[in-house]
């Protein structure tokens, strides 16, 4: 492999499952850019929380009922161990998993600064493709994004401290849905503000730093907000005080 060759998304995805030889995985992570390298991590997040949710469910008998033979004569250990396949894969198909699954609680809540760090670095070092939807459009992005998160959104002017706002997009939240806000200075350092409903009972204002990321998030009676960025605490405070002063105009002091 050449250097500034292009990975596949399967090179990507070996890697982050750690099914390449060592030499190979050497080679694609000295040829990985930042944004495959974001990637990788995203995938490697990905993989942990599958585990966590389906790990105790495979780890789980088989219901007796789907093993109950009474009718065919006794099998050898193979074909007996062929039968309760079969029988699995028809439970699965007549509703058993489904029913497992709702059983099980579902995909155990990602502290909501990760999922707005995983988001971050998903897109924040996309060159052509950093936004869904550009801010030339932005009247149609809050309209558009107002409908999918079932409640009025704001989208602040960031221009005072600095920051030109470059558009936003829409993400998966578990089983809602989460929007993304993107905007960039003029020397090309960019903050996202991720925002969902519901995704955390507390309403402080906290401040955590994730894989080299600084974050601060907080709730009001709307949404959820994560502000990510790779600033350093106190530049991001200014950028997040002037966030919360125009979606919360009136709103209480904030106290980092």
């Amino acid at each position: 492999m050449s250097a500034g060759t292009p990975l596949s998304d399967d090179d990507l995805h070996a890697l982050a499952d750690g099914a390449l030889p060592a030499a190979r995985a050497g080679e694609v992570e000295a040829n990985l850019t930042s944004a495959e390298a974001a990637r990788v991590v995203f995938y490697r997040r990905l993989n942990n929380d599958l585990h966590t949710l389906f790990d105790p469910v495979l780890g789980e008998p088989v219901p007796a009922r789907l093993l109950a033979t009474p009718y065919v004569r006794r099998r050898s250990w193979p074909l007996q161990a062929a039968a309760a396949a079969a029988l699995l894969a028809v439970g699965i198909g007549s509703g058993w998993f489904a029913h497992d699954y709702m059983a099980v609680q579902e995909l155990p809540a990602v502290a909501f600064a990760d999922r707005a760090a995983q988001a971050h670095l998903a897109y924040v070092s996309e060159v052509r493709h950093p936004v869904e939807v550009a801010a030339a459009e932005e009247d149609h992005l809050q309209k558009w994004l107002s409908k999918r998160l079932q409640n009025n959104v704001h989208i602040p002017d960031l221009g005072i401290v600095g920051y030109e706002f470059l558009g936003g997009r829409l993400l998966p939240a578990g089983k809602g849905v989460a929007a993304q806000l993107m905007y960039q200075n003029s020397g090309g350092n960019r903050v996202t503000l991720y925002f969902t409903r519901g995704a955390d009972s507390d309403t402080s204002f906290r401040y955590v730093q994730e894989d080299g990321l600084s974050i601060f998030y907080w709730r009001d009676a709307s949404f959820t907000y994560a502000l990510s960025s790779e600033l350093p605490r106190e530049d991001m405070e200014k950028i997040c005080n002037a966030v919360y002063s125009q979606i919360n105009p009136g709103g209480p002091a904030v106290e980092w």
